[in-house]
């Protein structure tokens, strides 16, 4: 009874890992249009990668945080890190996005620095942790 449990859990989380990997391999292809496009025509791809992409990444590592914490696992706390990197970076994003496309601004330098540099130390702590 128990391997059942354990066999559909393990297609969901494949399942998962498709979808992340489809729609990553589907943003790229659509990269690959760039130079049919003027800049106009791609603001439409690009916009779409710089917000979706960091969001759902953000929303994944969240709720893989959330879901080894309810399971006492030893490397919540490092996807908890991860999450909170990969949340100042999907801010950063954003900021960097309505700068370069909504105000029309330079967006060097901005608010978005600093989450990006924020995003960075995450990052790094990571590597003790998952080591150990």
């Amino acid at each position: 009874m128990s391997d059942i449990i354990v066999k559909s859990k393990l297609i969901d989380n494949n399942r998962i890992f498709i979808y992340l990997i489809a729609t990553l391999v589907g943003f790229t292809l659509l990269y690959q249009l760039r130079p049919f496009l003027d800049d106009e025509q791609f603001m439409w791809i690009s916009i779409s990668v710089y917000v979706i992409l960091p969001g759902l990444m953000a929303v994944f590592a969240t709720f893989i945080a959330v879901k080894l914490h309810r399971q006492k696992n030893s490397h919540a706390k490092a996807f908890a890190i991860f999450a909170l990197g990969a949340t100042f970076w999907f801010i950063a994003e954003q900021i960097w996005q309505l700068y370069d496309h909504v105000w029309q601004g330079d967006p060097f330098p901005s608010e978005a620095d600093i989450f990006y540099i924020a995003s960075y130390p995450c990052y790094i702590q990571l590597v003790p942790i998952l080591i150990i």
